[in-house]
């Protein structure tokens, strides 16, 4: 019986049907749903950097993306989650290569259900692109859902 379910969203519209399936699966088996957005600590988004620098803020990057951004796509995404009826959810920013980390954390947290979406898109960058997802898929030690976003 699941239990434990990670739903990696990268906050993009299309990743609204990640969210969705891994919800509608949690609230029928009354699991909880462990939202998590990875993100490439050295990648930190253009945008967020033109920000810092056009409010002359003296924070780090991935500080600034981790309370702004971040926060923002798991809010929302507990939001979406609670609509199809999730009665628990945790959430979790991981910073790092999306395909370690989301494996890492689903290995440390027991999970035992995966939900990603196969073509994550968030401003023209690929974070949860097919290469991270077959890795996902590929090595981890759960069953992996992979949503295809169009």
């Amino acid at each position: 019986m699941m239990k434990r379910i990670l739903v990696a969203t990268d906050g993009s519209e299309k990743a609204s049907s990640v969210v969705a399936c891994g919800a509608e699966l949690a609230a029928k088996n009354g699991a909880t749903v462990y939202l998590v957005h990875a993100v490439n600590g050295s990648k930190v988004l253009k945008e967020v950097k033109e920000f810092i620098e056009s409010e002359h803020l003296e924070e780090e990057p991935k500080r600034v993306y981790m309370d702004q951004t971040a926060g923002r796509i798991l809010n929302d995404a507990r939001h979406d989650a609670w609509k199809y009826g999730v009665k628990s959810t945790k959430s979790a920013v991981l910073l790092g290569d999306p395909a370690k980390e989301i494996i890492r954390f689903a290995r440390d947290n027991d999970i035992d259900m995966i939900v990603i979406g196969q073509n994550g898109v968030r401003n023209a960058k690929k974070l949860y692109s097919r290469k991270v997802t077959d890795k996902i898929a590929r090595t981890s030690d759960c069953a992996c859902i992979t949503v295809y976003c169009q």
